[in-house]
């Protein structure tokens, strides 16, 4: 291709073609991109130059990344600009336009200012990457997903096998790489979303917000996840905390997208039967969510924030000033000439701690020959020495480490030679510093920076740190990241250590104000609950619609109740019906069927209305609306403006709620509750937006206290993940050391993303030949992104030192891998030591042949259902051999598998052991060891995880001794070379390779072959043989058992001892024979005797007890004092209370059946009160529940009150209660508008001009006044629609009758009994319909005016109000009337405060008092009305004027006793002033004349 030059000219031919369009139609930049790259490809064709290539690398450069450089820098007037750059670039980057043709016309583009760059790079022949690469990952926001939909170009694959031409590219590409494995699968599973099943994403419909709350980075959201039917539980590997979620409302729209991510760790997950639960926070919409909103959710199957910390990281990272550039470009002389690291130059190397204690220090410089260690001097070999003195001569050292050589060791090996050499040894080896968290100066600032250890997981991070702690190398270590479960490491956490550091003042006070908001956001959101919506007084719901709510709260409790009690009885039922009859299975269906509608009706729900509002219905035994179908209420449904009443109806009863469709019922009640929520809702945006600000000033502390105690440490270790989302932290720290554990495991831009400028020595130590690091992406794996930096630098030329000395695996076991390392393995002496044989099985080492097929489902990872059987089996039958589960793992290479034999554990429930093994795939157990392995392989069919060499190499090298492969061995050596030459190792070479399994039994010599899975528990069932076990066992039976491996566990020997006398345990005095089981204490003697008791009956006793503490249980023969007989036994202390049931006369007068013993005073009446209350209504408690004592205090009425209103309507509210104002819409409207308010409140005056007029007069007043003309007596001249004059009024609306000729058009009101209205006679009809002859109307209107009441003037048949609308003829009445009542409605809303001050005044006259009536008065006051109240005060007054008599009415005798009576009856009765003041006159002459009695009688 670079022998095809194009002149720039002829690739730009059509360019003013190009610009035209653009101009014409606006073409943006991203669309011009797209035009000029169709009319490059036709360029390539005009040319003859047909390249795949070419055109594969135009459009990764014209759509991205230059696409969106472009549309960032270039101001629209720019376009034709930008066309020219593109193709410029275009061509220098596929090789078509010489640079030298390109430098012509950089000058052109120098004026723009962002093309400076770019131009500056052409024309000074740099590679076109060097000038705009960097601006293509460094102006993507990684929080951002805006691209979810388009689509993206693939990225570039990365170089792994040779130089690298530019960092700028090489960090662009690596970026897009990371980026794209986790968008990829992402947008492929959101664009499949309803189209067809998919593992790319998790999918929830119905996802509700139910609350709010906080965490250390802000606000947060409780979402609530309903759990599918029939759903075992919630996958472990969801929620994670930092997981990417996907929220939308319109089934995933652009426009409608919402990201949030998982907070709050495992345990702060809630999980039930139905729901699961948990918190996410939404960074970008924190104050557009709402509680109670519903959505659907994506979650991605990628972990998000293990992506997002270091594609930041990428972001930040320092091109111009990165270490060890040369060796990341793979420049070849830098990886064979690797330089010194610079800090240890001019340093003398302490090596003593390679040695054996109390050996001869031992020191070295780095530019002599390393000092000989021989194995006397140090457990160290050879090969580790290599790789530690290769580590600090290299300022990046590779140290390669195949399975079991020690590669953990080396690494602790060279930090503690580091940490000798820079901070010094410690003056006592065996102990080490002092305890870093116990005896720690916070000022110690620290000569240097820490060395920084790396690991790709928490588990391998708390393995090194662990090390570290336990061998005393060193102990000041700070570990960042929270993820241990190791109590030691948590004590060296960061977090740990800034809340012991002192002079923290600035931090404790945000967390302060912190711990307040979150408190009151707390309680908002629990206000925002609908039962604290239904109490709210900002709440406005109408009468019926509470009663209608109580009535749905007493159904669904009711049901609740039904449901409880139902399966309460069938449990009673089962317990006496035979466990597998028919009858029983049918009673446990109906239980399940209960449970599930249980479960059902409490499902998400917290009160009943929220299960109305979504619809769900309950309905009790008892419930019944009928009685409520003539309920002529009509509530309007809304009071907040015309706003919120649009579309809503009135509700006049209760099956209009239930009539409501979902969206209705959301309707009405958000109309009801709109002003409490709002306020509600503001106060909480405002506290969320002050936490917000907290939370960032506390992550602001937080930074600062960490640069304090990280600057005192010595180690720093942090996962990958950890030390990218820590970036600032750790740049502030300038660590000059770096060491990366397990570092063929991790992603090379993982490293990248910290390297910063401070590093001069980087170290890594792991195996390229073991796993790589893990991909999400299979196209992302393919373009090179699963290349580790280690692998990257090996493959391109630098050489590792290798450890070669394995001391993990027997030699049998170690041969299976050792043929993948280029230099020979060695195995240790020690593995001598690991047993020969594992028990009950011929061969420690043994691959199981078979040909069954796997099984595969969509959605789910291939599964093999005989080897998962197989595994589960052998593991058991090595359980049974004595071993421990933790000596035994299950590996296998599928999720689908490891699931399949997780189920066939869980089917096993008896099988406590079973269920502690271990059961992990492959990827997962890299660096972890097990002594016996059992490993599946499952793949019948496709080559999937068995073509990867390094997964072959962990695989078979976790087992110290003994390992069983599980496999179709004829298809797996089709798979690869690798597995083959392993296959025919073990097949021909070591002859353990066979489809039976042989076992042996130590005990009788046999030997068992297993060909089927099934055939353990039917040849072996108790891991032995097929023999009996006839071992003789202490009690002298022999066992019975099958053959088992132990002699000493036999079970329980059930034979019959059959000993007796002193032979038993514990010995007995009689000689009858024992006959429990062998294995149960004998006891003391259970054989029955016949013996005569004390009181003279006879009774089978034990032989053991003593006849005269034996209790009698012959029935008792006494007759109680009451006449009846006692029920006991003759040895019982007979009845004292009385159980039988008798009749018995009650103080009340009413008789009832109860319990002999029971004292009738202290009986509760169950017959009806039935008595006449206050309000002429009948009390509705049982005779039982009213106070009868001198006064009889009822409960309060909760009859409908149904009293006439000033507005003439009847109140619908509780009789107890004082009538509250009307709530119905007022009808009164005149000509101009109509009042808007409710009927309790007063009306609006209309200020128009009154349009009463005819030709005869007019009204001068205002609408709302009373008219000042005379009523027109002229007939309307108007002609009706049958062409005859109407019979009306002139000036009035034209009634709807007409009786002339043959007319008989509408029917009037016979008032005067009239059957026909003459010719004279003039109609008057109503708004209502209803239609008068005139003289009868004008009598009825002038009646209605002249009675003394206050009231509306209305229709004589219907009673419904006139309006001035209706008629002019009665304006003037109906005017006065409107003035009248507003008036009135004034002095009632006057009235209801006074009302309600002089109650409270009685009320608190009558709390301090002690005597019984006023507990009677009390009542009467919280029920009185207006007309009730002056009488009430007026017996109060009394009550209290005749207080300090009461104590001596005793001593006046008759006297006395009259007074006493009249007071008492005059305040159980409403009486008038003159009865209150002829009693009080009354009692004054009976304490006078009791006075009198009293002297003479002194």
């Amino acid at each position: 291709m670079g022998n095809h030059k194009i002149p720039f000219n002829t690739i730009c031919k059509d360019l003013p073609k190009i610009k035209a369009i653009m101009r014409a139609k606006g073409v943006g930049i991203d669309k011009a991109c797209q035009i000029i790259m169709e009319m490059y490809h036709f360029a390539i064709k005009q040319d003859g130059i047909e390249t795949q290539n070419a055109v594969a690398a135009l459009k990764a450069v014209a759509v991205h990344p230059f696409s969106n450089f472009l549309q960032a820098k270039i101001i629209n007037e720019s376009s034709e600009m930008a066309a020219d750059v593109l193709c410029a670039l275009c061509a220098v980057r596929v090789g078509l336009l010489d640079i030298t043709d390109a430098k012509r016309h950089a000058e052109r583009f120098k004026a723009h200012e962002g093309l400076q760059k770019l131009c500056k790079a052409l024309a000074e022949g740099k590679p076109v990457r060097e000038g705009v690469d960097a601006y293509t990952f460094l102006d993507i926001d990684v929080d951002s997903f805006d691209d979810i939909y388009e689509d993206m170009p693939e990225p570039e694959a990365a170089e792994v096998d040779g130089k690298i031409t530019s960092l700028q590219w090489h960090f662009n590409t690596q970026f897009h790489l990371l980026r794209e494995d986790f968008l990829g699968p992402l947008r492929s599973g959101m664009r499949s979303l309803g189209k067809h099943a998919t593992t790319d994403i998790w999918f929830n419909q119905g996802v509700t917000i139910t609350g709010m709350g906080t965490c250390h980075l802000g606000v947060v959201f409780r979402i609530c996840i309903p759990k599918p039917p029939n759903s075992r539980g919630f996958q472990r590997d969801r929620l994670k905390t930092g997981s990417l979620l996907c929220f939308s409302d319109r089934q995933f729209e652009k426009d409608s997208l919402i990201w949030a991510t998982v907070q709050g760790n495992r345990n702060s997950i809630e999980e039930t039967s139905s729901t699961v639960t948990f918190m996410a926070r939404f960074p970008k919409h924190t104050a557009d969510m709402e509680v109670g909103s519903m959505y659907d959710m994506v979650e991605s199957t990628a972990f998000f924030e293990a992506y997002s910390h270091v594609l930041r990281g990428i972001q930040k990272s320092q091109l111009d000033d990165l270490p060890f550039r040369r060796i990341l470009l793979a420049i070849p002389d830098a990886l064979v000439n690797i330089q010194l690291p610079e800090l240890l130059k001019d340093r003398v190397i302490d090596l003593t701690s390679l040695l054996y204690p109390r050996q001869p220090a031992l020191e070295w410089s780095v530019t002599e020959d390393p000092p000989k260690i021989t194995p006397d001097m140090s457990s160290i070999d050879a090969a580790q020495y290599e790789s530690v003195i290769n580590a600090l001569t290299h300022e990046v050292a590779v140290i390669q480490g195949p399975p079991g050589t020690g590669k953990t060791y080396v690494g602790l090996k060279i930090i503690e030679v580091l940490r000798d050499t820079l901070w010094g040894a410690p003056a006592d080896r065996d102990k080490g510093d002092d305890d870093f968290t116990d005896n720690f100066d916070w000022d110690d600032g620290g000569e240097r920076p820490p060395i920084v250890i790396m690991c790709y997981t928490n588990h391998a991070l708390d393995s090194v740190l662990s090390e570290l702690l336990s061998t005393g190398i060193e102990n000041r270590i700070v570990r960042i990241g929270g993820s241990t479960k190791d109590e030691t490491i948590m004590k060296h956490n960061i977090i740990e250590l800034i809340h012991r550091l002192p002079n923290t003042h600035e931090l404790r006070d945000v967390k302060r104000q912190m711990r307040a908001h979150t408190a009151l956001i707390s309680q908002s959101c629990s206000d925002l609950s609908i039962e604290n919506l239904l109490e709210s007084e900002a709440t406005e719901i109408p009468d019926i619609a509470l009663k209608y709510f109580k009535r749905k709260s007493e159904q669904y409790n009711k049901a609740l109740e039904e449901n409880k009690a139902a399966v309460t009885a069938n449990e009673e039922a089962l317990q006496k019906l035979p466990a597998f009859s028919q009858e029983a299975s049918d009673i446990r269906k109906e239980n399940r069927k209960l449970e599930v509608n249980a479960v059902r009706l409490t499902r998400c729900y917290g009160h009943p209305v929220e299960a109305w509002l979504d619809g769900n219905e309950f309905h009790g035994a008892a419930d019944d609306d009928r009685g409520h179908e003539d309920d002529d209420e009509k509530i309007h449904a809304g009071r907040l403006g015309n706003d919120y009443k649009e579309g809503l109806p009135e509700l006049k009863i209760f099956a209009d709620f239930e009539k409501l469709n979902v969206e209705e019922r959301y309707a009405y009640f958000d109309n009801w509750t709109f002003r409490a929520r709002s306020s509600i809702k503001e106060l909480v945006r405002s506290t969320c937006r002050e936490f917000e600000a907290l939370s960032i000033r506390k992550q602001e502390e937080e930074i600062r206290a960490s640069q304090r105690v990280l600057s005192t440490s010595r180690i720093v270790g942090a996962t990958t993940t950890g030390c990218a989302k820590y970036h600032k932290m750790l740049e502030a720290l300038k660590p000059e050391i770096i060491i990366v554990e397990e570092a063929a495991e991790v992603l090379e831009s993982h490293v990248l993303s910290v390297l910063s400028p401070y590093a001069k020595h980087l170290i890594l130590i792991g195996d390229h030949k073991q796993l790589q690091p893990k991909v999400n992406s299979l196209e992302m794996q393919q373009k090179n992104l699963s290349v580790s930096l280690m692998e990257r630098l090996v493959r391109s030329g630098l050489k590792p030192s290798m450890l070669r000395t394995q001391r993990r695996m027997t030699e049998e076991i170690c041969l299976l891998t050792s043929r993948f390392y280029p230099e020979e393995i060695i195995t240790h002496p020690s593995t001598k030591k690991h047993p020969t044989e594992v028990r009950g099985i011929s061969k420690p080492l043994f691959f199981i042949d078979h040909d069954k097929n796997e099984t595969k489902e969509s959605g789910v990872s291939p599964y093999n259902e005989y080897e998962a059987h197989y595994a589960v089996e052998l593991a058991w039958y090595l359980l049974l051999q004595g071993y421990k589960a933790n000596q035994i793992v299950i590996l296998l290479p599928y999720k689908g598998q490891r699931n399949r034999v997780a189920d066939i554990i869980r089917e096993h429930e008896h099988n406590t052991h079973l269920r502690e093994l271990k059961v992990t795939c492959v990827d997962n157990y890299q660096g972890e060891e097990s002594d016996i392995v059992i490993l599946t392989l499952v793949r019948s069919q496709g080559r999937g995880f068995l073509k990867k060499e390094n997964r072959l190499i962990v695989a078979l090298s976790r087992a110290r001794w003994g390992m069983y492969v599980i496999a179709n061995f004829d298809f797996i050596r089709t798979v690869s070379p690798e597995w083959k030459s392993v296959i025919d190792h073990v097949s021909k070479d070591r002859n353990i390779l066979n489809r039976t399994l042989t076992l042996k039994c130590d005990a009788h010599g046999n030997t068992t072959n297993i060909n089927d899975p099934r055939e353990f528990s039917r040849l072996v069932p108790a891991g032995g043989c097929h023999e009996y076990c006839h071992v003789r066992m202490d009690c002298g039976h022999p066992c019975k058992e099958r053959c088992h491996p132990k002699t000493t566990d036999h079970s329980p020997c059930r034979e019959v001892c059959n000993k007796s006398g002193e032979d038993c345990l514990p010995p007995r005095s009689c000689t009858h024979t024992c006959k429990k089981r062998c294995y149960e204490d004998c006891g003391l003697c259970e054989e029955k005797v016949n013996a005569t008791l004390p009181c003279g009956h006879d009774q089978a006793i034990r032989c053991s007890d003593d006849p005269a503490v034996v209790q009698c249980r012959t029935p008792c023969i006494k007759m109680l004092s009451c006449r009846h007989r006692c029920r006991k036994q003759c040895g019982e202390s007979c009845t004292e209370r009385c159980r039988e049931r008798v009749e018995k006369t009650l103080p009340c007068g009413h008789k009832q059946d109860a319990e002999c013993h029971v004292e009738a005073s202290r009986l509760r009446c169950k017959t009806p009160c039935d008595a006449v209350l206050l309000c002429d209504h009948r009390c509705a408690n049982r005779c039982g529940e009213c106070d009868k004592g001198v006064f009889t205090l009822h409960k309060q009425c909760i009859e409908e009150c149904k009293r006439t209103l000033v507005c003439g309507h009847a109140c619908n509210s509780i009789c107890s209660k004082m009538c509250p104002p009307c709530r119905k819409s007022c009808i009164m409207r005149c000509n101009h508008s109509r009042c808007g308010k409710t009927c309790g409140d007063a009306c609006a005056k209309c200020t128009a001009q009154c349009d009463w007029a005819c030709e005869h007069q007019k009204c001068t007043k205002l609408c709302w006044e009373p008219c000042d003309r005379k009523k027109c007596e002229e007939r309307c001249s108007k002609k009706l629609p049958c062409g005859h004059q109407c019979k009306g009024f002139c000036g009035d609306r034209c009634p709807q009758y007409c009786h002339e000729g043959d007319c008989r058009v509408g029917e009037h009101e016979d008032l005067l009994m009239i059957d026909e209205p003459e010719e004279k006679d003039r109609m008057v009809q109503l708004a209502c319909g209803h239609i008068f002859v005139s003289e009868a109307m004008d009598g009825h209107v002038k009646a209605k005016m002249s009675e003394d009441k206050i009231q509306w003037v209305g229709c004589p048949v219907c009673r419904r109000p006139i309006t001035p609308f209706d008629t002019g003829r009665y304006r003037r009445e109906v005017n006065e009337s409107i003035i009248n009542v507003n008036i009135a409605r004034k002095r009632i809303h006057e009235a209801d405060a006074a009302f309600v001050k002089e109650k409270d005044s009685l009320m608190r006259r009558l709390l301090v008092s002690t005597d019984l009536e006023a507990d009677y008065l009390q009542q009467r006051v919280s029920q009185c009305r207006y007309d009730d109240v002056k009488a009430l005060r007026r017996q109060v007054d009394l009550m209290e004027w005749a207080q300090p008599f009461r104590t001596r009415f005793v001593k006046y005798g008759v006297a006395g006793d009259k007074a006493r009576a009249e007071l008492e009856a005059i305040l159980v009765v409403m009486a008038t002033e003159e009865a209150v003041a002829q009693v009080g006159l009354s009692i004054r002459r009976h304490v006078m004349e009791g006075r009198l009695h009293a002297l003479l009688a002194e």
